[in-house]
């Protein structure tokens, strides 16, 4: 898709989200990838990271486990450190600064109280955790290997079964920030699991979405979706055995990148263990397309998964969404309008992926 091409309004086929694509606005002054071209190294790498803390007084460091609250989970160590030792690998703990607690019992459970007029308030109930992925400071998953990512994956999946078991909670939300442009409070590699009584609204959006699909077409429409992007190419960037990855066709944002299963699964929390190392390996590869072409930008990621009082789902299938921070995407048409205008057409997006992607010695495969 050219830049001097007119605007598409373009819509997601399950969720029915609808993005205006509009190239045109990629070459404008701070539009599109501008912001990151016209500055040096230092100034791209200082937007992007979240806030400097030294090794050995940051909090998720060995060490300084006394900063964090007790751990839920731990799991053993790859290897023995310095001390001849195994500590811990990765390191699950309650979020210091929770967005939301367990029940208080300051309301009546399921209730509102009201505050008068047409105002309502209600407990902000929920588990919030972190996940410390490796003891070691690093920044981004690709100061990882590959057998320490796949580690996290599976520490993801325990947690979820957890929570599942708990009955508590309808859905977990399982999200990574890097960068202070992406939420970012610390530069060590970590990622947080938010439970919730109910769904959040975009994740039901895509369930109605997700449905209403299949009862048209008896059909997934992830899987129909995933046939048709390997087979089309254009917005195709690279794949393992059990796993693509690819620029969705209504990509809400500059540099979007879902990845999923091929065989269809709902629910993130069911995934072997013996699959998570691939999953890894897919996912470490994209993120370092994204550094190699991008440089060390910002980037959040977030896996979709089916609720927890479902088990196996035709209709939906789980995924990871990876956003790259590649330009200021929220303004006033975004704010007041409640779409959002992508600068960079997917198409563009994945083929400069794909360039990256074939300069890594890898299993992947880019075509």
């Amino acid at each position: 898709m050219g830049l001097n091409q007119p605007s598409q309004l373009r819509r997601d086929p399950i969720s029915g989200q609808p993005v205006f694509v509009a190239p045109s606005r990629f070459a404008r002054p701070g539009g599109g990838l501008s912001a990151y071209q016209q500055a040096n190294g230092s100034k791209a790498k200082k937007a992007a990271c979240a806030e400097p803390v030294e090794e050995g007084t940051c909090p998720f460091c060995p060490g300084e486990e006394h900063q964090t609250p007790p751990a839920i989970l731990e799991s053993l160590a790859l290897s023995k450190e310095h001390n001849g030792s195994r500590g811990w690998q990765v390191r699950v703990v309650p979020n210091k600064y929770p967005a939301v607690r367990p029940s208080q019992g300051e309301f009546l459970e399921g209730h509102s109280e009201t505050l008068g007029g047409p105002y309502f308030l209600q407990e902000g109930e929920g588990e919030h955790e972190v996940v410390i992925e490796t003891p070691r400071h690093v920044r981004s998953v690709t100061e990882c290997s590959q057998e320490e990512l796949a580690q996290v994956f599976w520490v993801y999946t325990q947690r979820l079964q957890e929570l599942r078991k708990q009955q508590r909670w309808q859905q977990s939300v399982v999200f990574k920030n890097v960068g202070r442009m992406a939420g970012a409070s610390l530069a060590h590699s970590h990622s947080q699991i938010l439970s919730l009584p109910e769904m959040p609204p975009q994740l039901q959006m895509e369930q109605i979405g997700a449905e209403k699909y299949y009862k048209n077409y008896g059909k997934c429409g992830f899987c129909e979706v995933l046939a048709f992007e390997e087979q089309a190419e254009q917005r195709w960037i690279s794949a393992t055995d059990r796993f693509v990855a690819y620029c969705p066709f209504a990509s809400r944002y500059p540099g979007e990148i879902c990845i999923l299963p091929r065989e269809h699964a709902s629910h993130f929390e069911f995934l072997p263990q013996e699959q998570t190392g691939e999953l890894a390996e897919l996912v470490k590869a994209v993120i370092r397309g994204i550094e190699r072409k991008f440089g060390e930008v910002a980037y959040n990621w977030v896996i979709h998964s089916g609720p927890f009082d479902t088990w196996e789902q035709k209709h939906y299938h789980w995924h990871i969404e990876i956003i790259p921070r590649l330009a200021q995407t929220i303004a006033g048409f975004e704010l007041g309008g409640g779409m959002t205008l992508n600068a960079l057409a997917p198409e563009t997006a994945a083929a400069l992926l794909r360039e990256q992607m074939s300069c890594q010695v890898s299993n992947v495969n880019s075509s």
